[in-house]
């Protein structure tokens, strides 16, 4: 199976993180204010940054990185 980015964006967050788990590849995290856990992943031939909340884990958000500029703030590429 293969979605492009306007598919994935069709999904709630529930299945997003269901597709994550299936066919996601965990590639790097970093933390931002102490506040948030943000994670990259690869997910079929485009990346997603999932945003944890640092203090109970909670999922915020799953979001296609659409701007190249944050893989930069990663520094893994």
């Amino acid at each position: 199976m293969t979605l492009t980015v306007a598919e994935f964006c069709r999904f709630n967050l529930k299945s997003r993180v269901k597709l994550l788990e299936k066919d996601g590849v965990f590639l790097v995290s970093r933390k931002v204010y102490d506040k948030f856990i943000v994670k990259l992943y690869k997910l079929y031939k485009f990346l997603v940054e999932v945003i944890i909340h640092s203090y109970n884990r909670e999922i915020i958000k799953i979001e296609p990185v659409m701007n190249n500029e944050i893989i930069e703030l990663y520094n893994y590429f």
